[in-house]
């Protein structure tokens, strides 16, 4: 079988990626900012111009919630500054090896996949066409409920481009 590591530092601790932390925080402003302008986003999911909704539809939003300032380069290409260009993460302090779980993969299917086309990757059976495939995958991931310590910095001029106000401690708490 195979196992995924966790990230880990030159001393061998567990740590979560300043990256992946950002990750989240855009994920949760993005939900928030769907939540304050529902028409405007649904105006860019149903455009019926689109072929591929899912993918086309996602980039419209991220354009629509994050993209501001559009200029082009010295070679003509159009370009776009991002908002989340205001906020920085760390990386968090590292954590224990005891904060490790060992957790095997598991694809859950969607109400549209069967998944017959499936059989070959992992312990799927009659019974599981609606359920999902156990996967012969590992994974180190860090337990839930760990208090990871990060160091977030938020530059005032985001500020002017989000509808509820700064992105304070506040804000923060109810984005999330």
């Amino acid at each position: 079988f195979s196992v995924h590591k966790c990230i880990k530092d030159v001393y061998g601790k567990p740590y979560v990626p300043g990256s992946s932390v950002k990750g989240m925080l855009r994920t949760a402003l993005m939900c928030a900012l769907i939540l304050e302008d529902r028409a405007s986003f649904l105006d860019d999911y149903a455009d019926p111009t689109r072929r591929d909704k899912a993918s086309r539809a996602d980039r419209a939003m991220q354009r629509h919630a994050f993209w501001r300032d559009m200029f082009y380069d010295c070679d003509g290409r159009q370009q776009s500054n991002d908002i989340m260009r205001y906020v920085s993460v760390s990386d968090s302090a590292s954590l224990s090896v005891d904060d490790l779980v060992f957790v095997k993969k598991y694809d859950k299917f969607s109400k549209r996949d069967d998944g017959r086309h499936k059989h070959d990757m992992g312990n799927i059976s009659d019974e599981a066409y609606y359920e999902g495939n156990e996967l012969n995958i590992y994974r180190e991931c860090i337990k839930p409920g760990t208090t990871i310590t990060c160091t977030l910095s938020v530059d005032d001029r985001i500020d002017g481009f989000l509808p509820f106000g700064s992105l304070d401690a506040v804000s923060l708490s109810k984005v999330l």
